[in-house]
């Protein structure tokens, strides 16, 4: 639809024919079967994804999460000039913000915090000082083809320390809690073979960016959120664009159809409020757990 000039190869979980044929219709897509051998969840698939790159030459390859959407023309954002990894940078209050509740009450609110880097400094076992002020995001980016050992070792750390993973977060893993995300950084934080760092061109065009639909929990195909909206002609044109084109098509959940678009604003909506009272009783009952175990005579038990 928009005569991106890209290869695009899916790593492809458990796919059956049908599935591979209706990915392989369309002109420059290729499925590779993921190894399913390995204890790993799609989201710690992304470093297998991009190895599929091999053997297949390119100076760069991008990886695109599944729920990303690509809006325009993408090509030119696709290659850079100098070799390196190529990524959406967090900013230092967007690090804060992740991290608000890993730091120690004697650290300030900044960087990665003590523990963490503390845990991933071991876990590499390679250079002993930080090489990474801010943290980058993992679901999508670009790297330089002679980097794609370091990619190679990225996919054997997660295989390393993270446990299988169905979802793309666990805030029980104190180091890990965004999963693969975790195991990139900790690699540019403590990996003396990380390729330079560099801001990453998939935003910079508001006629051509890339947009991700997660992470959020329903997805659009179940049911859209509120601040996902914004993208609902962007996915429905493309559905429309595959029917129109005669493309063979999947099931279209209801969720994209146009013609129920008042139905799915105010489902949309409804699910908002839920949410929002949901968190707002939650602080509301974590506050006053905060004062009970202040006050007098509380007792704190193991």
């Amino acid at each position: 639809q928009n005569n991106v000039q890209a290869n695009v190869h899916v790593l492809g979980i458990g796919l059956d024919r049908k599935e591979r044929a209706l990915l392989e219709q369309i002109k420059g897509v290729k499925v590779f079967e993921a190894d399913l051998s390995l204890p790993l969840s799609p989201v710690g698939r992304k470093a297998e994804a991009l190895l599929t790159s091999q053997g297949h030459p390119s100076a760069y390859v991008t990886l695109l999460d599944a729920d990303c959407v690509v809006t325009g023309d993408v090509t030119p954002y696709l290659t850079h000039n100098a070799p390196g990894l190529y990524a959406r940078i967090k900013s230092r209050d967007e690090d804060a913000t992740v991290f608000a509740s890993r730091y120690a009450p004697d650290e300030p609110h900044q960087g990665i915090p003590r523990a963490i880097a503390e845990q991933w400094r071991r876990d590499v076992n390679d250079r002993q000082e930080c090489n990474l002020p801010v943290t980058v995001c993992g679901g999508n980016l670009s790297v330089h083809s002679t980097y794609l050992a370091f990619v190679q070792r990225w996919h054997d750390q997660m295989l390393k320390v993270l446990p299988h993973q169905p979802r793309p977060h666990d805030p029980s893993n104190f180091a890990y809690f965004q999963t693969d995300e975790s195991v990139l950084n900790s690699l540019l934080a403590y990996a003396s073979d990380a390729p330079p760092l560099y801001r990453g061109r998939l935003d910079e065009d508001v006629t051509a960016y890339v947009a991700h639909l997660g992470p959020c929990d329903p997805k659009p195909w179940v049911c859209w959120r509120w601040d996902r909206l914004y993208l609902f002609d962007t996915v429905v044109s493309a559905l429309e664009y595959g029917e129109r084109a005669g493309y063979h098509m999947p099931t279209i959940p209801w969720t994209f159809r146009r013609a129920l678009r008042p139905a799915i604003v105010a489902t949309a909506a409804v699910y908002h409020g839920y949410r929002t009272m949901r968190s707002m009783l939650g602080r509301t009952l974590r506050a006053v757990r905060r004062q009970l175990r202040k006050s007098p005579g509380s007792t704190r038990t193991a």
